[in-house]
């Protein structure tokens, strides 16, 4: 008698632990939770608990396939997220190129600074000499002797040349259902592998939600 007791009170102890387990599948719907689920359900086993057992297992399938079902939309979703980031960035090749005009400073060229930065050189009058006057009146400076023409301090930049801009990095990133960042990574060199970036990441993850990249 005792022993049928027993039996008894530990299969009613293990479908308590497998419908706990079940409930809290049906509310995280997750892999982790489906899976510890399904091996409680599994261990009822005896005749008594053959009808509650059936009853688990059939809540657990649906979460099964409501999981199922939200992966298949967000892969979806990032499909076709990556495929419009990919289609804008064919469509409008120029964008980066207005972006990095956006964001790094102009810069002059060298004939620019020149006239502004660099003084012309100074003219010298020679003074009026009496007729027959020994006087000799110094000479001219010329304007090609090969002398640097003075500065002042100020800086000029007569090479002719642009100044180097600096490189255009682009980032990616992934939010969660919650609008939190979770992924972000930058680098990029354009938008478009930023933005593929983030769309591989996002397809291997559950909890992303939108992603994208600036």
């Amino acid at each position: 008698m005792s022993t049928r007791v027993e039996t008894v009170g530990k299969n009613w102890s293990l479908y308590h632990q497998a419908d706990k387990a079940v409930s809290a599948a049906e509310k995280s719907k997750t892999d982790k939770t489906i899976k510890t689920a399904q091996d409680l359900v599994n261990t009822l086993k005896d005749e008594m608990t053959k009808s509650k057992k059936a009853e688990l297992q059939k809540r657990l399938d649906k979460v099964k396939a409501d999981l199922k079902a939200k992966k298949a939309k967000e892969d979806a979703k990032a499909k076709a997220q990556t495929e419009q980031v990919q289609a804008d960035h064919s469509a409008q090749p120029a964008n980066n190129t207005q972006e990095a005009q956006a964001e790094t400073p102009a810069t002059g060229t060298g004939s620019e600074y020149s006239q502004s930065q660099t003084p012309a050189t100074p003219s010298y009058t020679a003074p009026a000499t009496g007729g027959g006057g020994g006087a000799v009146a110094p000479a001219q400076p010329s304007a090609n002797t090969g002398n640097p023409a003075p500065n002042n301090g100020a800086s000029s930049n007569t090479s002719g040349g642009s100044l180097t801009p600096p490189a255009q990095s682009f980032t990616g990133w992934v939010r969660n259902e919650d609008g939190q960042i979770i992924w972000s990574q930058d680098g990029f060199s354009s938008l478009a592998e930023a933005g593929r970036a983030a769309a591989r990441w996002a397809n291997t993850n559950w909890e992303a939600h939108s992603y994208g990249a600036y």
